[in-house]
């Protein structure tokens, strides 16, 4: 039995067994204009497909729970729909359907129990102050196409409530979790958006428990903030790719974050992770993006570095997986804190920084099977490889404070890109034929190519072939687009002029690494010009005599070669070289100011004097003058301080030397020492003669030969100044990406 009621209503319909059978069908027109249009005592099943209006008071209200089928229109004063008892509902609300308030809540399921449902796919909406859907003890699946909103919420989420969103909420606050509503999950697919208020907010309390969850899936949408109040965990999760830009600008105070098994995320942008994060999927970090993880990170999943960077300033724990799925990757972890994930992909072009190290510290590594070991005098560190990684070389960073160490894939340029016609190409990808775009905008074919690998250890210059990093931007924006690496003599274009990227070593933005070994390339076009090396304007090769130095040139080899040791040949340069003077000095201004730019000066060195590897303070002090009573006993006696090289802080200086301090009026005991004595020892620089007086520079680290004596007194003509690089505040991160 069913009954139907058509026609046009104009009283209030309370539906009794006596009148009504169940289910009804609301078929035509309730319109009522004082008190409640409908009222079901009764559990009952009403399907509308005609019209319910209340312009008084409340539309639909059920008593007992039931059953809500609306293809039609509910409209009402107040509550358009209103469920106040503790027995289950299902309402669903059809695309053609409207259940819509002028003042009160569209829907208000205050009275359900778990079991209760709530489908829409059509329109739930509340004017002024009113709530779209407020619901508790329930399941609501707002659909793709359904769409809920109210003026002061669109969603209200009390006890026990499950939400899923896969259409469009919005009001003041979209969805709103009040204060001491407990387990509440919302599964957020659709777009969410607040006028004044957050997207999505869980309102913590005095005392915050942590039992809420919002599940964020891909094409999720959010106009406005998501707070978790401290008392919601945030999972990202679905089965296809996400992205998400910049994260934590939109989700904050969240007491976890995650992503769930199977899932995959792309969070772009720049973000800092401040929550304990633990990842059973894959967490996509691309090029340009940078993810700084300052609690704990855990789980099962991978961690894919596209060419993106990631610093970890707290525990790694077993189980996550970094894999470096693309040249130019980084990873940064903080020597204090465990790093027990596993390093997969690790190849030339990428780079590993650990931090914290304090100024004096060293660090070194060996590799056996697939772990390296990195030694710091204290408690050893380990980095596990998914496979055994080969070579590695472990580089101290100049210029960071703290002390970083980079562990490196000891190859040169394997990975840096030239500008070609379908875009950057690795340079080893490159042969005779290829073509490359020059900086004139013309493209040119690759006459030949050459490549050498070098033991720097094994040479006896190591300093004319170590490369010279060029960080990103050093030259200005997008130049270099990221960090390249030259030899120290081939030459970028700039301003009209070449000039060896040696002269142009500052200490910080420029500055040559030392790695065990280094394989350059050379890309020769039928005559010399200028191609684009990561967006830096950079020399092609010139044969200046030195093609034999190189594989595939003839068949002999130099056992030591020096690539800038032949001159070149005016008349066949693409421009003239810039070796020194006033446009050197202009040039390297410039560069000195990019770094000035970034909070960068200059700052005093300091110096001690040490004797068997403990600091001996001086028993008297004036002016620049220093006596030091010496232990009885021979000993090792050092002067030991700060030292920097003229010519990468001073624009104008072409004085390449390491210099610490300059000492003169040396006195042992009371007798004056010669200024080329053997107290001068290893690492003393040669006299130097200034006014009527000698002195002499050490560079950072000297021996003295105090030939047993008991005093040693001297003056300090110069301490040499050195770069003070602010230490990164919170949130930031120093990165030096190769």
């Amino acid at each position: 039995m069913s009954d139907t009621i058509s026609g046009t209503v104009l009283s209030g319909v309370t539906l009794s067994s006596a009148q009504y059978a169940d289910p009804v069908a609301i078929e035509g027109i309730i319109d009522v204009a004082g008190g409640n249009a409908l009222v079901a005592p009764l559990t009952w099943t009403i399907d509308v497909t005609g019209t319910i209006a209340a312009s008084d008071d409340g539309g639909v209200l059920l008593l007992a729970g039931g059953q809500i089928d609306n293809h039609g229109l509910v409209t009402a004063a107040s509550d358009a729909v209103l469920s106040t008892s503790g027995r289950a509902f299902d309402i669903q609300n059809e695309a053609s359907g409207t259940l819509a308030s002028a003042s009160g809540d569209a829907v208000k399921l205050s009275g359900g129990v778990t079991g209760s449902t709530l489908l829409n796919a059509g329109l739930i909406s509340a004017g002024n102050a009113g709530i779209g859907l407020q619901i508790g003890a329930a399941v609501a699946v707002n659909e793709a196409g359904g769409v809920i909103e109210g003026g002061s919420a669109g969603v209200v989420l009390g006890n026990v409530a499950s939400f899923d969103n896969f259409g469009t909420v919005g009001g003041s606050t979209g969805i709103l979790v009040p204060i001491g509503q407990n387990y509440v999950d919302i599964v957020q697919g659709g777009l969410v958006s607040a006028s004044s208020g957050p997207a999505i907010s869980f309102t913590g309390g005095a005392v915050m428990t942590v039992t809420d969850t919002l599940t964020v899936l891909p094409g999720a949408t959010f106009d406005g903030a998501a707070i978790g109040g401290q008392v919601a965990d945030l999972v990202f999760g679905g089965t296809t790719e996400g992205t998400f830009v910049n994260p934590t600008q939109e989700f904050v105070q969240f007491n976890t974050i995650s992503i769930a098994a199977g899932a995959t995320w792309d969070l772009a942008g720049i973000s800092t992770i401040s929550s304990p994060f633990r990842n059973d999927g894959t967490l996509l970090v691309q090029a340009g993006d940078a993810i700084d993880f300052g609690a704990a990170v855990s789980g099962s999943g991978v961690i894919d570095l596209a060419g993106g960077f990631v610093d970890f300033a707290n525990t790694v724990a077993a189980g996550t997986t970094i894999d470096f799925n693309a040249p130019g990757s980084f990873m940064q972890f903080n020597q204090s804190h465990p790093f027990s994930g596993t390093v997969e992909g690790f190849t030339p072009g990428d780079t590993i920084d650990i931090t914290g190290f304090g100024a004096s510290q060293q660090l070194s590594g060996t590799v056996a099977g697939n772990v390296l070991t990195l030694n710091n005098g204290l408690a050893p560190l380990y980095v596990t490889f998914a496979t055994a990684p080969g070579p590695l070389a472990v580089v101290a960073i100049g210029g960071t404070n703290p002390k970083t160490f980079e562990v490196v894939v000891p190859c040169f340029r394997h990975g840096t890109r030239l500008l070609t016609p379908s875009g950057l190409r690795p340079v080893e990808t490159l042969s005779e034929g290829d073509e490359v775009i020059t900086l004139r905008g013309e493209v040119r074919q690759i006459a030949w190519r050459g490549q050498r690998r070098i033991d720097c250890r094994r040479h006896p210059v190591p300093e004319s072939v170590l490369p010279v990093l060029i960080e990103k931007d050093a030259f200005g924006v997008g130049q270099p687009c990221r960090d390249l690496y030259l030899s120290p003599d081939h030459a970028i274009w700039i301003d009209g002029s070449l000039v060896e990227i040696k002269r142009l070593i500052n200490g910080l933005s420029i500055r040559q690494v030392t790695v065990p070994t280094v394989t350059y390339y050379h890309v020769e076009l039928e005559s010399h010009d200028v191609v684009l090396a990561e967006m830096l304007p950079a020399e092609t090769y010139l044969d200046c005599g030195n093609r034999f130095q190189f594989e595939d040139g003839d068949a002999t080899i130099s056992l030591f070669p020096d690539f800038g040791a032949l001159a070149r040949d005016p008349g066949r340069l693409y421009a003239p070289v810039v070796d020194g003077g006033p446009d050197l000095a202009r040039i390297r201004a410039g560069l000195q100011y990019r770094v000035a730019s970034r909070g960068i000066r200059q700052k005093a060195g300091n110096f001690q004097v040490v004797a068997d590897g403990k600091t001996v303070a001086p028993v008297w002090s004036a002016d620049r003058h220093r006596i030091y009573r010496l232990p009885p006993a021979p000993c090792d006696l050092k002067l030991l301080s700060t030292a920097s090289r003229p010519a990468e802080l001073d624009p104008a200086s072409e004085d390449w030397r390491w210099l610490g301090i300059a000492i003169c009026d040396a006195v042992l005991d009371g007798d004056p020492v010669d200024i080329a004595a053997p107290f001068f020892g290893r690492g003393f620089h040669g006299p130097e003669h200034a006014g009527d007086g000698w002195f002499r520079w050490t560079d950072g680290t000297a021996t003295i030969d105090a030939a047993g004596a008991r005093e040693l007194a001297f003056t300090v003509r110069a301490v040499a100044p050195v770069w003070d690089v602010p230490a990164p505040s919170c949130g930031v991160s120093v990165r030096h990406r190769a």
